[in-house]
């Protein structure tokens, strides 16, 4: 098969007349531009102006600036096949976007329909009636956080909590009287348990009466046992870059080194 060649208008440069070095052009000779690809990107860069990705943006809600980032605004997501435009074709992949309001606005409406949903749940008309329905629920049900009422027996509760305990309080009890601890002692157990854990992952025996085992006695253990980090930090190199041979033969050298001194002394 005889390869066709075609030269550039603009660089006089020979290349391959396929649509890896020239754009296709149906009127063109063999279907393809007059001037290669390389010629046409270095045209594009000095004719079209890049635009700068936007640093901020305004929120639809408040018409206050934002720094355009996942901490004053939250993404939404744009499923491949939508139509985000009128008489445009869907998008061909999911598409990942800042919305409109800021964090704060976009609670603030979260609250409002949520509050709108609950005055038609409960047939009110007002905010105040709306207070006044939540407020019996709640004191009924005995949970009005730091206000409430712990002597009305309720259903929900599933421990006694202290009294004007709040509901990050009576959250933190819960929980840790659904692992089966007492809260009062809870810190001492805990740390008694987390203790023998870590005794028993230890890689190397150490003297008893350390709960912490300081930096000198693990540095004199991994010595000891002549790790392959150990080996490789006295031959000035990383792990990853020493042969396993050359460990092997650098951990005898070290050992025959040692048995040489012990006797000695």
């Amino acid at each position: 098969m005889i390869m066709e060649y075609k030269t550039c208008n603009k660089c006089n440069s020979a290349s391959l007349a396929t649509l890896k070095y020239f754009h296709a052009q149906k009127r063109g000779l063999y279907g393809l531009r007059s001037v290669c690809k390389v010629c046409m990107s270095e045209k594009f860069k000095t004719t079209y102006i890049s635009i700068p990705k936007k640093t901020e943006k305004v929120c639809g809600h408040c018409k206050e600036t934002f720094p355009l980032t996942s901490e004053y605004f939250f993404t939404k997501t744009t499923k491949a096949g939508t139509i985000v435009k009128k008489d445009c074709p869907p998008i061909s992949k999911d598409s990942i976007s800042f919305r409109s309001v800021c964090k704060i606005c976009n609670t603030k409406q979260g609250f409002i329909r949520d509050r709108k949903k609950l005055m038609i749940k409960y047939n009110v008309s007002s905010e105040k009636e709306l207070n006044d329905v939540v407020y019996n629920m709640r004191k009924k049900a005995g949970i009005l956080g730091a206000h409430a009422n712990l002597n009305i027996p309720s259903k929900r509760r599933k421990y006694e909590y202290p009294i004007n305990a709040s509901i990050a309080e009576m959250q933190r009890i819960r929980l840790i009287r659904d692992k089966g601890f007492d809260p009062e002692t809870y810190d001492d157990e805990w740390k008694k348990q987390w203790l023998q854990k870590a005794k028993a992952n230890r890689k190397y025996d150490y003297p008893d009466g350390y709960d912490i085992v300081p930096k000198s006695l693990i540095q004199k253990a991994v010595s000891d046992h002549m790790t392959d980090a150990f080996i490789a930090n006295r031959l000035g190199f990383k792990l990853e870059d020493v042969p396993v041979d050359v460990l092997e033969l650098k951990r005898k050298q070290l050992k025959f080194y040692r048995d040489v001194k012990n006797k000695k002394n």
